[in-house]
């Protein structure tokens, strides 16, 4: 299990919200972290979440677009949730919206909020949903990060490459399965 994401002196069960005040982002670790079932072929998002962490850098609606980005640079990812001072998800920013309304408007569009540019109706999941319906939404939604919600609550966020490499390490293992059968043939 990757644990480079969590606190080392945090029980892995935790549940603890730490507000990172450090560019204004908002990190949240959620658990508690459900056990991932050896040979469980239909896989679900919280496993991923299990695996890569529940690390989740969430953006202030009222920053600008400017921070906006540059905490997106500096943590090395395409999108960020908005959530308000309570923790609740709002809305959803990615680089792409940025591209855009920069191309539209020029640079002055960085001087805009997060809340007048996120996305409102922010697609989301349950750690329950399957890799293959979590692709399926984020593929048919043209939308390429997830924010998994359990119930009100957001416990973490998976991309469209998270759940790809899932779904190669899958196939491998079933590919490495099959050799095996075979050479005992």
């Amino acid at each position: 299990m990757n644990t480079s994401t969590r606190d080392p002196g945090l029980p892995p069960d935790s549940r603890v919200a730490c507000l990172k005040t450090r560019l204004g982002a908002l990190s949240l670790l959620e658990g508690p972290k459900e056990a991932v079932r050896e040979g469980d072929l239909d896989m679900k998002l919280f496993n991923i979440l299990n695996d890569k962490g529940r690390d989740i850098v969430a953006l202030d609606p009222r920053m600008d677009l400017q921070e906006a980005a540059r905490i997106l640079d500096s943590k090395r990812i395409g999108a960020a949730v908005a959530v308000n001072a309570s923790g609740k998800l709002v809305g959803m920013l990615s680089e792409r919206d940025i591209v855009r309304l920069i191309a539209e408007k020029g640079a002055d569009a960085l001087q805009l909020t997060v809340a007048d540019v996120m996305t409102r109706n922010v697609i989301t999941a349950s750690p329950d949903t399957s890799i293959e319906d979590g692709l399926e939404r984020m593929t048919d939604r043209r939308i390429r990060h997830l924010p998994v919600m359990d119930g009100d609550k957001l416990v973490g966020i998976v991309s469209i490459g998270d759940l790809v490499k899932q779904k190669i390490s899958v196939a491998e293992a079933e590919a490495e399965a099959m050799k095996q059968y075979i050479v005992a043939g």
